[in-house]
């Protein structure tokens, strides 16, 4: 049994379209999507025409991601997003997206299981437990996760950092994200093989049209809508350094030292002029 896992997507469809060339080659006989298809990234439509052509292709198994669940729950309680650094790449995306795209996520489960010879797989966002929990290597979240949890694998994604563990007996793979990956720039998965009592799985890693996806965030109204965070995606797309996690992390140093408002936008604007992101952007922009 060979089983292909795709993790946060964040609409980035020119990602997932390369992904999907090169599952042809792997030809899996099931595709595990764990979460998070949409937001940060242009056009979410598209991400989602290809998500439903690639379930209608394999035999597949989906379920929700945080971000779906934001989506869910705005359109209960439809308040408090507005364009800008915080919440505008949010409130882009449920803007673009049907009650019916929405239907839909509130159909997926949190998590579901794959019986197979090796034994129990349980696929899920962040943990089996919760959907938000960021895993990393070698923390004590993964060990913890690990030691409690009731199955030989956890396929995950979430913390956007791909990796496979063993111990306890059982294997966590994490496959990345595919859309927004951290120290690369190439588009990531994960391919699980199972045969008999034996498991083993590795990250693939594919180039993808990187100008194609940044060249939308202009015409598509995401870059002024999503303010510096829209940025911060263009400049961890480009380069596969974590600016969208660097540019917090000075910002709330900056509201500190200020004694201002995380939400500030003078604060961020900073931020990312420090950091070098405004060049990035612009020195991208100027080649597509």
């Amino acid at each position: 049994m060979r089983i292909a896992a795709i993790s946060d997507i964040h609409s980035n469809h020119s990602a997932l379209e390369a992904a999907a060339d090169e599952l042809n080659k792997y030809k899996p006989d099931l595709v595990a999507f764990l979460g998070d298809y949409v937001s940060d990234c242009p056009y979410p439509q598209k991400t989602l025409k290809l998500l439903r052509e690639i379930t209608d292709f394999y035999p597949s198994k989906v379920i929700i991601g945080n971000r779906e669940q934001y989506f869910i729950d705005y359109r209960k309680s439809p308040n408090g997003w507005k364009f800008g650094t915080r919440s505008g790449s949010l409130l882009y995306t449920y803007e673009n997206l049907t009650d019916e795209d929405i239907d839909y996520f509130a159909s997926l489960p949190f998590s579901t299981d794959i019986d197979s010879e090796y034994g129990k797989i349980i696929l899920c966002h962040g943990s089996p437990d919760d959907c938000r929990l960021v895993i990393k290597p070698e923390s004590e979240e993964l060990d913890r996760t690990m030691k409690n949890a009731d199955c030989k694998m956890i396929l995950c994604g979430h913390s956007h950092t791909s990796f496979v563990d063993e111990r306890y007996g059982k294997i966590m793979v994490n496959s990345g994200s595919m859309g927004v990956p951290v120290s690369t720039t190439e588009t990531e998965f994960a391919i699980i093989d199972i045969e008999k009592q034996s498991a083993k799985a590795e990250i693939v890693r594919v180039p993808y049209n990187v100008k194609e996806i940044i060249s939308e965030f202009v015409p598509s109204g995401l870059f002024d809508k999503a303010a510096t965070w829209g940025k911060t995606i263009m400049a961890n797309i480009i380069t596969g350094d974590k600016y969208n996690q660097r540019c917090v992390h000075r910002v709330i140093q900056l509201a500190n030292e200020r004694k201002s408002y995380f939400d500030d936008e003078k604060l961020w604007e900073q931020a990312a002029q420090e950091l070098g992101i405004d060049y990035i952007i612009r020195e991208a922009l100027a080649h597509v």
